[in-house]
């Protein structure tokens, strides 16, 4: 784990404000995140809600940067402001939930409701009945409940 993470410091700043957001190549064919910005790609996204650390929830529109939050992010549950990351996605056409960092997808998909983004993804999180009401508030379609995965804890 420790040589790992060390090496997506070494090679993509992650975890600083080094962050590098240049896509050189796809990392791998068959993540989440890769087939994702292949449907951005494609048409069929117009963007994903996701967090990325130093910034909490973002709203991202470009392919290759949902690719770049995306490709060695397995988890997260909270994360410190770095300035220079939210400058970076900022400047690449995001929406940054909020400057606290925080981690909340479902005010995520509100905000890119509110910016007329229609195709949405949301990564990292199992919507609950609820928040599955805001999915079908944006005439999108709505998540069959017993298809939902049930909470860990």
């Amino acid at each position: 784990m420790k040589r790992v993470l060390e090496s997506h410091i070494k090679d993509l700043g992650m975890y600083s404000s080094e962050r590098n957001f240049n896509l050189v190549n796809d990392p791998v064919s068959f993540g989440a995140s890769e087939m994702i910005m292949d449907a951005m790609r494609d048409g069929l996204l117009d963007a994903a809600v996701s967090v990325c650390e130093g910034v909490g929830t973002v709203v991202i529109t470009r392919p290759d940067l949902v690719e770049m939050v995306g490709a060695h992010m397995t988890g997260i549950v909270s994360t410190s402001p770095i300035p220079e990351v939210r400058k970076s996605l900022l400047r690449r056409g995001s929406f940054i939930l909020d400057k606290k960092c925080t981690i909340d997808q479902v005010k995520g998909f509100q905000r890119a409701v509110k910016a007329r983004l229609g195709k949405l993804i949301i990564l990292n999180r199992a919507l609950s009945m609820p928040d599955q009401f805001l999915v079908q508030r944006a005439n999108l379609p709505r998540l069959d409940h017993d298809r939902q995965p049930k909470p860990l804890l």
